[in-house]
């Protein structure tokens, strides 16, 4: 590691002195760089990105821009740093080039930096839901240049703040830049004179690490090196944040050759970010830019989950702890699973609950379906290894109904369905921070109808590894317990949740909707998300009559889901054994359970590709 002085933060409105790396990177890892870009590769064809115009492949392109250390060999890899970081330095360095001002960092494009200030404050609140734990001590500019976004984003939101810049040009003429907001230079700690692939900050500093418009001057395999250097150097529950101009279709990257810089695609960053050893969390494309620039996105991935210790975590897995009132000791309570499998249909029920449904859809005139004449028709081929009524199996046999056993088996695949939340989210893991915000929302909006309700025990119903316990229930209500048919999944949840929200887990069900009977008057609230179809209409019924008697007095059922609005009046995906209805289906069997509508709200800013997302509150 390079060794780096200290600058403690003083009251004071004098600059810190700038610290020099002690030494240059002046060689390449020439069988890493090509291993990196390989595997980049086949992502980028992977992802069905047109084939670039002047290169066969990415080691190709490195190895063109990277032709001063490909032909030094061993004995010049100490002489200077590769002519791809050191003609860059000499850009920004230049004053004709990028005046210290917005106009010159922002490339003449000084206009966009009110829209960029507030995209990545609105990021930034998004994030905080996810990742609550984070504090906001301190803070790194990655990138910094003259400090536009210290001084007009982080320095107002973090107590600290290090800059990161390897111009010293600009980062002298960060006092000048601050102006009147002179008096904030106290809280910068530190001044860093050097490019990202000589920077080593030291490990657990950092709350958030911003990278903004610099990654496009690492190589590869230098990006991958500081990415991993990042993930050591976060604090607990910190996280990092990539904000660059990204290729969204057509070619796979990009080379800037006047200031030595890559435009990467979004399976290119993606597939640098996976070698890297880090997930993505969430990701949101910039707005209000102009249209003849880059398409810019932010991403973020947490590298570092701090949470219990390894000991505790294997027991966490598969017990969860609850705090018994009347002693000083903590009981564990083990995962409940069904005694009996749900492995029967009740034809007579599920025909006259289609009938009624077909009616609602006839008088509501949506399109005939493609594939089938009557609802019942659909369930009759989808249900077809039980056409006759049959007994219910020991929880231990293979048996059970094709539709349930095909959907769980769909979900336990780690392959399909990974724990965390790009599995469970179907590979858009961005929607989280827009979907945490609306159902918070819709709890307070709930909670004004419903003023006597209390918040003292939620049910989470479909909960995969906890997302939607961590950021939504357990903000608002005391405990929560988890239903979910997949044991990998529930398992995941101690570790996805980290330990303090865990710690409020009351218990653990691991059994589909259909198996899970709560007790009378238990919860106060029962909230149900993407799952409702994976059960056919009957046991939807029969599962929100149990609810509705395991409600405390004046609690409510939420129910989230996507909802066909117009046209097709259902959709089958044979694939995980699942039916996305439509709005007036859903309200046909809420009406049929008995159940009386409270309000009712979309989803808002998801991406307009995805099924439409509707919450309903029941009761």
């Amino acid at each position: 590691m390079v060794a780096m002085k200290s600058t403690e933060a003083t009251a004071v409105t004098v600059a810190p002195p700038l610290i020099q790396a002690e030494r240059k990177l002046t060689s390449v890892a020439w069988e890493e760089l090509r291993q990196i870009a390989e595997q980049v590769q086949k992502d980028i064809e992977y992802a069905g990105f047109e084939p670039h115009s002047d290169y066969e492949c990415v080691a190709d392109m490195w190895e063109e821009q990277l032709y001063d250390k490909l032909v030094a060999g061993p004995s010049g890899a100490a002489e200077a740093a590769p002519t791809w970081y050191s003609s860059a330095g000499e850009y920004w360095e230049d004053e004709t080039n990028c005046p210290p001002d917005d106009q010159g960092v922002l490339g003449g494009y000084a206009v966009i930096s009110p829209a960029d200030v507030a995209g990545s404050r609105e990021f930034l609140a998004q994030v905080q839901l996810l990742r609550p734990d984070c504090k906001r001590d301190l803070v790194v500019d990655c990138g910094a240049g003259v400090g536009r976004v210290s001084k007009q984003f982080l320095l107002p939101e973090f107590a600290q703040v290090d800059l990161v810049e390897q111009s010293p040009r600009l980062l002298q003429s960060f006092p000048n830049y601050l102006g009147k907001d002179n008096k904030l230079i106290h809280k910068v700690r530190n001044l860093y004179c050097m490019g990202l692939q000589e920077f080593h900050p030291e490990p657990e500093t950092y709350d958030v690490i911003w990278i903004q418009w610099v990654a496009l001057y690492l190589t590869d395999v230098d990006f991958v090196h500081f990415l991993q250097r990042c993930q050591r150097a976060l604090k607990p529950g910190g996280w990092i944040c990539v904000k660059e101009n990204v290729l969204l279709r057509g070619c796979p990257y990009e080379v800037d050759k006047v200031d030595s810089s890559i435009t990467r695609s979004d399976p290119y960053y993606k597939s640098i970010f996976r070698q890297a050893g880090t997930k993505l969390l969430a990701e949101k494309v910039q707005e209000g830019f102009l249209t003849e620039l880059y398409p810019v996105k932010m991403v973020i991935a947490p590298f570092q989950e701090h949470t219990a210790d390894a000991a505790t975590m294997a027991t966490m897995a598969t017990t969860v702890a609850t705090m018994d009132n009347n002693s000083e000791h903590r009981e564990m309570k083990e995962v409940i699973r069904p005694t009996r499998k749900h492995a029967h249909v009740d034809w007579e029920a599920l025909r006259s609950i289609a009938d009624v449904v077909q009616k609602d859809l006839d008088d509501s005139h949506l399109d005939d379906h493609n594939e089938y004449d009557y609802v019942i028709e659909m369930w009759e081929e989808q249900l077809g290894d039980a056409m006759k009524n049959g007994e219910d199996v020991d929880a231990e046999s293979p048996d059970g109904l094709t539709w349930y056993t095909a959907g769980n088996m769909y979900w336990d695949d780690e392959t399909k369905c990974s724990p965390d939340d790009n599995g469970v989210l179907g590979g858009f893991p961005e929607i989280s921070p827009a979907d945490i915000a609306d159902s918070r929302a819709f709890i307070e909006q709930v909670s004004v109808l419903r003023p006597l309700a209390k918040k003292e025990l939620a049910a989470d119903c479909g909960a995969g590894v906890g997302r939607v316990s961590k950021f939504v229930l357990l903000p608002a209500y005391e405990q929560v317990d988890l239903i979910e048919q997949s044991p990998r999944l529930l398992q995941s949840a101690a570790r996805y949740m980290g330990k303090d929200a865990a710690s409020k887990v009351r218990k653990l069900y691991c059994m589909g909707l259909q198996e899970f009977h709560p007790e009378p008057e238990t919860y106060d609230i029962i909230w149900i998300q993407w799952v409702l179809p994976h059960l056919m209409d009957a046991d939807f019924i029969s599962f929100l009559q149990r609810c509705q008697r395991a409600l405390k007095p004046h609690g409510w059922i939420g129910v989230k889901e996507n909802v066909i609005l117009s046209g097709l009046p259902y959709e089958v995906d044979k694939e995980d054994t699942s039916l996305t209805r439509s709005e007036v289906y859903y309200k046909s069997l809420f009406r049929q359970a008995g159940l009386e509508l409270i309000t009712e709200k979309m989803q808002d800013n998801f991406p307009e590709d995805l099924y439409p997302v509707k919450m309903y509150a029941l009761a």
